[in-house]
């Protein structure tokens, strides 16, 4: 029996043994099968996104100091960047627009080589330091990115009173458009060098232009300099003409009428803005019908005031959109308009355009109607104080203030939940919002970093405002009207490839990518759903989340309609600020000349609604269909220029910020590692950079993006202590060093 039962046990050890083995094979079988199918999407990717040799496409220069550059052919190829070797740069200068032949590609490899056939104006003017070496005087830009010095004359210099140390704004020498790299001289000499012209005019150029000193902008380090500097970099245009000022105080001034409007003063309609916004452009109303609901997003009616080819219209055309610094603000519209006549302050009778929508109780809309309005806001609401009411309710110490549309504002909360779970179903991808709040002091100097906390407040007015846009484009287009609409592809090839070989390197599961990501926007929005949420789990979502960000095309504007890849939308518009955007302008301008033809055949306020389709159009309609391809293409330059300006104003208020911490200790996180150093992020969110040369010797692994200094390995989300090195506050970079013990 003894040994009946040994025997027994004995075959059962041996069974579970077995059943181990089966499962640990299983789960090695599973982990090639999971790789294999990463890999084989991975390299269907790598194949799509590459160049192949003899094409010829635009885009962007890049140049090294090294001499070589690369060009980022523009997102409509969908194909990587384009290696450019030292003597078929053509002089181009980064910034440049070029065109590039492509002479050698490696499909398998996902590389490529080319070379300049034709430079385009790019860089007109640069900002930067001058300085004198020996009896010579150069400017050294302020953004790196160039990575070449301006040779400017000394009678340049005299004439306009610099001085080394001074920060300047200096143009191409001579008649030149745009900067271009100076060709070294040769043995042979220019009559030589024009007989081998494929030799002499496409290769050997220097990290040297030649320019001219424009303007003196001050003392390098001084923040007016900083913004001067900054506004000229990027074109952003600041004075507003004799003419331009003359017309809007003269229409800022008519009195209210309410012919051709609705009255809908008694309405208990409202704002909620930021504590210190003074251009407040859009108030709403709710009212609750059966199980559903009305909402009525009331927007200034800027275009009743900023008329088609009027002197501010041109401007407003020409600036694109309001520009938001720390401190101040470069409005699109003089403040006559902008802080005055057209924003909704509370206890004042506006001019507004409604968008009045009605929902069921599953956020669904039924109906729009569009018209013509005139409002008196009850309460100047603020987010923080929203957002405090929502918590506390009727314990709130700012009940008192919004007792009047509490509520409204009860209901508003209601529906916006609704119209979250409807994104959440629709597949709209929810990115980390990283962006900082700089607090300042009476002097304009920083006095406290932090990351900007978005509440229910800020978040329901989001919701509300694009439903609003998703239904007044919805209404231009079934009418047949000409319209500015926003649009957001799926992301590239190229960077769709980055992004997936970058998430699969750190363990996230990639399986589930569409095979065709551009016909399947809403498979791709659930794939990177579910990497964001993997990422969650992990501890990295923040970061994962800025790396999806930048794998995705950029929204931009266009008179076609096209989906919108991160809201989730067939068709959408902006028609929610017209006071410091030029699309939500035009927009205002289309509708409000319908309305008016409208109104002219039926005598009467004039109603535009969803399914409407329009009659003859007018010579204005016809005008703004005429002109929307150009406007569209204006208005995406103008927003680059303004997020590029804003952003580095930012970056420079950080580092004035920082300046004073030099050599203390943070807890930082790591956020990105490349072969050069490590990228880490404060508590407070300020993101500086570690050389890798601070970590002593030290093993960078691409593949994995790790780095491995000593017995310490370094790898996404890792935590540990650094030391601010440096504060650059001309180029806004901060400079960290790991913490020794």
């Amino acid at each position: 029996m003894a040994g009946s039962r040994s025997k027994k046990r004995v075959e059962k050890t041996l069974s579970r043994q077995r059943g181990n083995k089966q499962k640990a094979a299983q789960k090695i079988i599973d982990r090639q099968k999971k790789k294999s199918e990463s890999e084989k999407q991975l390299d269907s990717l790598a194949q799509r996104r590459t160049a192949a040799a003899g094409d010829k496409l635009t885009g962007e220069f890049s140049y090294n100091s090294k001499g070589f550059g690369f060009v980022r052919p523009d997102p409509e190829y969908g194909v990587s960047d384009i290696f450019i070797p030292p003597q078929e740069t053509r002089g181009a200068m980064t910034g440049d627009r070029v065109t590039v032949k492509v002479t050698w590609a490696d499909r398998q490899a996902g590389k490529c080589e080319g070379r300049i056939v034709k430079v385009d104006a790019g860089c007109g003017t640069i900002v930067g330091t001058l300085v004198k070496l020996g009896p010579d005087y150069y400017v050294t830009p302020d953004n790196s990115k160039y990575k070449v010095e301006i040779e400017v004359s000394e009678s340049s210099v005299r004439e306009t009173g610099a001085k080394p140390k001074d920060r300047v704004a200096v143009v191409p020498a001579g008649n030149a458009d745009h900067f271009f790299r100076e060709k070294e001289e040769t043995i042979f000499g220019d009559r030589f060098a024009d007989e081998f012209d494929d030799l002499f005019d496409e290769g050997y150029y220097t990290n040297t232009a030649r320019g001219r000193i424009l303007k003196v902008l001050g003392n390098t380090l001084s923040k007016e300099a900083a913004y001067a500097a900054v506004l000229i970099e990027n074109n952003i245009r600041t004075e507003f003409d004799l003419e331009t000022t003359d017309f809007c105080e003269k229409v800022s001034g008519e009195k209210i009428s309410f012919s051709g409007r609705t009255d809908l003063r008694d309405l208990p309609i409202f704002t909620i803005d930021g504590a210190g916004a003074k251009d407040l452009d859009d108030a709403i109303s709710l009212e609750k019908k059966g199980e559903g609901y009305v909402l009525g997003v009331h927007i200034a009616d800027v275009s009743h005031y900023v008329t088609p080819e009027s002197p501010v219209e041109a401007e407003a055309r020409r600036r694109g959109t309001s520009v938001y610094f720390i401190d101040r603000v470069v409005p699109m519209l003089p403040e006559t308009l902008s802080n005055g006549a057209c924003s909704l302050g509370a206890g004042e009778d506006k001019y507004t355009i409604t968008c009045e929508m009605e929902f069921d109780r599953g956020g669904n809309r039924l109906g729009t109607r569009i018209y013509r309005s005139v409002i008196n806001s009850r309460v100047r609401g603020v987010y923080s104080e929203v957002n405090d009411i929502f918590e506390k309710g009727t314990e709130s110490e700012f009940y008192g203030k919004y007792l009047s549309v509490y509520d409204e504002l009860l209901g508003m909360k209601e529906l916006y939940l609704i119209f979250a779970e409807q994104a959440e179903k629709r597949g709209v991808i929810e990115l980390e919002d990283s962006e900082l709040e700089i607090e300042v002091d009476e002097d304009g100097e920083p006095v406290g970093v932090s990351k900007r906390d978005r509440g229910e407040g800020e978040r329901l007015i989001e919701q509300f405002m694009i439903q609003a846009n998703i239904a007044v484009a919805c209404t231009l287009k079934s009418a047949g009207l000409p319209c500015i609409y926003r649009i957001h592809g799926s992301p590239a090839d190229e960077k769709l490839h980055d992004f997936a070989v970058f998430v699969n390197n750190i363990g996230l599961d990639i399986r589930g990518l569409p095979d065709d990501p551009g016909k399947d926007p809403k498979g791709m929005a659930f794939w990177y759903k579910n990497i964001l949420d993997q990422a969650d789990r992990a501890g990295i979502g923040d970061i994962v989340s800025s790396m999806a960000l930048r794998s995705m095309m950029k929204a931009k504007y266009s008179p076609v309609c096209l989906p919108h890849f991160g809201i989730g939308a067939e068709t959408y518009c902006h028609f929610t600020s017209p006071i410091r955007r030029y699309p939500d302008l035009f927009v205002h301008s289309v509708l409000n000349e319908m309305l008016a033809a409208i109104r002219g055949r039926k005598k009467a306020a004039a109603v535009l609604s969803e399914g409407y389709k329009a009659e003859e159009a007018t010579p204005r309609i016809r005008y703004f269909s005429d002109t929307s391809p150009e406007k569209a293409e204006m208005a995406s330059d103008a927003e680059l220029r303004a997020l590029a300006a804003e952003r580095k104003i930012t970056d420079i208020y950080v580092a004035r910020y920082m300046s004073s911490k030099v050599g203390k200790k943070f807890d930082v996180k790591v956020t990105s590692i490349i072969k050069s150093g490590i990228f880490v992020q404060t508590g407070e969110g300020v993101e500086g950079f570690i050389p890798i040369l601070e970590f002593g010797y030290a093993v960078y692994d691409e593949k994995m993006m790790t780095l491995k200094a000593g017995k310490k390995m370094y790898k996404l989300g890792t935590n540990f202590t650094a030391v601010l090195k440096e504060a650059d506050v001309i180029q806004g970079k901060l400079t960290f060093a790991p913490a020794r013990k």
